[in-house]
Formats: C-alpha cells, sequence, structure tokens
C-alpha cells in the first residue's frame, strides 16, 4: 500500500475510531515494599488546572498501593490471562469497523497487542449488531441508507477477528451488552430501536429478551469464546435502552438468567461464562449476590472510579473489588476485570464522561496511568483473577502533550490522537504506558 493510501487511511480510522474513543521473570527476591520509581510527568509539567486532581489520584492510588502491599505475600497467580481491548473491533463505532482499512489495522492491533505480553484479548459485541431485526427496521424507518451493511457482513467480521486471535495464540474474551444511544460514544441509530420496545410494553420487552438471547447464541456458537460475559454494566442497560420493564431488578436477573441457560448447552466445557457489574453502583453487593446465584463460572467487574466517597475510604472500589472476589470464590466462582482505566476526577468534580474521558489524551497522566495499571494487577495476582483487560488500550501506543492539545475538545483530542495511534501502530512504537503495560504482563507488577 502507497504512503499517501496509508494517510488516507490513517485519517478515515481516525475519525471512526472517534466514534468509540468517545462512545512474567518473577517479581522473588525484590525487597517487601520497595517499589519502583515512578516515571516523570512530560517535561512541561502537570498544567495548574490539573495540579490539583493529580495530587488527589496520586494519594488514593499510593494509599491502596501501599494497602495491597502490606497484604499480598508477592506470589504470581501464573494463570492470569493479562488481556486489553481491542478498541479498533467495537461495535459502538458501527460501519467503518467493516473497512477493509480497519480490517487490517485491527490484525496488526491484535499483533501488537500481543507484543505488549497480551495472552488474550477482549472483543466488545454489542446488541443489537448482529439483529437483523435491527437493520431490517433502520432501513425501513430511514435510519441508515437500504444499501447498509447488515448484521451478517458484522459476523462475517467478528468471524476473522476471532482467527485472526486464534492464528496468534491469544484467548478470546467477548462481552456484550448494548450499543450506546449518545453520538459521542457511537454513531448507530439505535434509540429509536429500543423504543419500539418499550412501546411495546410486555410483548416489547419478551422480544427484546428473545433477540438478545438469538444474539448471544450467535456469538458462542459462531466465535466460541474462551469467556463470555453477557450483561456487565446493570445500571448502564436499563438506563441506554430506556425500556421499564428492564428497571426492574427481577426482570433485568431474569433476562441474564435467560442468556447464560440459553448459551450454557452450546459451549459447556469450551468457553467460561460470566456477567458482571459495574463496581461503582452503591447496590453491588445486592447485585453481586444475586449473579453468584446463577450458573455463571466467573464475575465480570469493571473498575473506574477509585475514590467513592473522600470520607468513607472504606468504601472504595478497592476495598469492594476485594470483597467482590473473596464472596465469588466463595460461591465457586471466578473474577475477571472486563474494563478499567484510571477515570480522572475526584470529589466536587464535574461527572461529565466526556469531559472526564477527554482528559486521558495529556501525556502529563501517564505516571498514574502506570500506578493505576500496576494496581490493579497486584490485585488481580493477590486475589487469583481469571483476567484483566484494561480498555483504553489505544493509550499504549500514543498520548499528546499538553501544550499541543490544550484548547481542544473531546472530539478533537480524540481525531488527532487516534491517527497518531494508527501510525504508531504500523511502525511499532509504543508509548511508556505501553512499555510499563508490557512489564507487568511480563513480569508482574512490580513491588
Amino acid at each position: 500500500m502507497s504512503k499517501s493510501r496509508f494517510l488516507i487511511c490513517f485519517i478515515l480510522l481516525a475519525f471512526a475510531f472517534s466514534a468509540l474513543s468517545d462512545g512474567q521473570a518473577t517479581n522473588q527476591g525484590q525487597r517487601r515494599g520497595v517499589r519502583p520509581q515512578r516515571p516523570e510527568p512530560s517535561s512541561a509539567g502537570v498544567p495548574p488546572i490539573f495540579q490539583r486532581l493529580y495530587a488527589r489520584l496520586e494519594t488514593v492510588l499510593d494509599r491502596w498501593t501501599t494497602e495491597i502491599d502490606r497484604r499480598w505475600n508477592g506470589d504470581l497467580y501464573n494463570m492470569l490471562v493479562p488481556m486489553a481491548s481491542v478498541l479498533l473491533a467495537n461495535s459502538n463505532a458501527g460501519f467503518p469497523i467493516l473497512r477493509k482499512e480497519n480490517r487490517e489495522f485491527t490484525r496488526l492491533y491484535i499483533q501488537r497487542l500481543k507484543e505488549l505480553g497480551c495472552r488474550g484479548v477482549q472483543l466488545d459485541i454489542q446488541f443489537p449488531i448482529l439483529d437483523p431485526e435491527y437493520f431490517r427496521f433502520a432501513k425501513e424507518q430511514g435510519l441508515i441508507p437500504k444499501d447498509s451493511p447488515e448484521d451478517k457482513d458484522f459476523l462475517e467480521f467478528y468471524k476473522k477477528v476471532a482467527e485472526d486471535v486464534r492464528s496468534q495464540g491469544l484467548r478470546l474474551s467477548v462481552e456484550s451488552q448494548v450499543i450506546f444511544v449518545q453520538k459521542t460514544w457511537s454513531p448507530l441509530p439505535v434509540e429509536p430501536y429500543y423504543a419500539e420496545f418499550e412501546k411495546a410494553g410486555e410483548a416489547g420487552f419478551a422480544a427484546y429478551r428473545q433477540r438478545k438471547l438469538a444474539m448471544a447464541k450467535l456469538i458462542a456458537a459462531e466465535l466460541r469464546p474462551d469467556f463470555f460475559t453477557m450483561e456487565d454494566e446493570p445500571d448502564t442497560a436499563m438506563s441506554l435502552t430506556g425500556i421499564q420493564l428492564l428497571k426492574k431488578r427481577e426482570n433485568y436477573l431474569g433476562l441474564v438468567k435467560e442468556l447464560v441457560d440459553g448459551v450454557r448447552p452450546l459451549v459447556r466445557n469450551t468457553t467460561k461464562i460470566g456477567s458482571g457489574i459495574g463496581i461503582w453502583i452503591s447496590d453491588w453487593e445486592t447485585w453481586l449476590k444475586d449473579l453468584l446465584k446463577m450458573d455463571i463460572d466467573f464475575v465480570n467487574l469493571h473498575i473506574y472510579p477509585l475514590e467513592i466517597n473522600p470520607y468513607a475510604s472504606r468504601d472504595d472500589i478497592v476495598p469492594r473489588t476485594l470483597k467482590a472476589a473473596d464472596a465469588a470464590h466463595q460461591a465457586g466462582k471466578g473474577v475477571a476485570v472486563g474494563e478499567t482505566w484510571l477515570y480522572k476526577t475526584m470529589a466536587g468534580d464535574t461527572t461529565d464522561p466526556e469531559t472526564i474521558y477527554g482528559r486521558d489524551y495529556y501525556d502529563f497522566w501517564i505516571p498514574l496511568d502506570i500506578e493505576h495499571l500496576r494496581l490493579i494487577f497486584k490485585i488481580a495476582h493477590f486475589k487469583k483473577f481469571e483476567y484483566v483487560s484494561p480498555f483504553w488500550s489505544s493509550f499504549f501506543f500514543s498520548y499528546l502533550t499538553y501544550q499541543e492539545a490544550r484548547g481542544q475538545n473531546t472530539a478533537e483530542l480524540k481525531r488527532r490522537n487516534n491517527l497518531r495511534v494508527f501510525q504508531n501502530l504500523m511502525k511499532g512504537i509504543f508509548s511508556p504506558t505501553g512499555m510499563a503495560y508490557r512489564d507487568i504482563a511480563a513480569a508482574g507488577p512490580r513491588r
């Protein structure tokens, strides 16, 4: 492919990728309690506007790292699978992921993740991307052009991606919930489709369950993932779909049970089935207890804000994660982290996710991003997790300096950084965070 064509591909894919990005040597012999020196922020340092937030996050990370170091004996759990999300194949990005150029870059992305020490990768295949009824509805309603690709095209794409994963000798994890309705996160017009289920009441909810089950069975039969998580953030699914009947706990849990029971016979002894929660939700323990009663093999935790309440640290994300792991093991289930990244917010700060995620692009966060990954992997080795899959894997390849990016909105930051991600992907260049992740995957989270 010529350089000019590559440049065009970079630009096209940067826009496509933006729809998503908005929307082991052992550690034996190392002295206990001695931690590696944290890399310094970029030469310009932390901008004044972020210094208070940076200091708070640093304090929280130090607190919980010290606590885990005190409790964990440093032994590595060799069954832990380091993973990362294949963002170029995330179904929220919609039709652009089907472009030939994206297919090539996705293959290369998987190769680079393996070079970083990943022993598995994760795909997010969200409803209704493999539901034929969605594409029929969207075309009839004029939401998408009549000649748009359909469910079968996305299925073929994912089958090829799964083949790429297997050819690299990697394990495959699939998560499946629902596509986002906000244009910031996905260009696919799915909100009117969700609204149809709500309009039809009980019959609509029954149709929703039936179509979700059909898609889950399709993923299980065609992709044969090693790990398959069905439904992972109850609050997110309830909010996005707007289906009132789904907002009832017993109905949501009934859906999860239908999915698990329907898929289990198709993948018995080949796929570990899971379901999960965002560990930030207030009633997380009740949700966890209900899920652990089901025929699942593991609980999938999504970990984002480390600090829930600065005045109640015993209820922070780390203590919750440790308690969840103990409860799961006591119930004979495994534990995994299907999503995590350092969520750059604090008490009294904005709650707008677009603004918060927009902060990720600045390279002065690199030292804290690395510390966050080390902390999560220490917990994972300590509590013997199945796998850990950081979500924003694009930052393994590139960040932006604050000086070159200040004043730009989140969409502009995404496009600019994603272009650099593709360029570095081609050259095999990794960010300091990517290099640190390689060390963590290979040697464990050094103390």
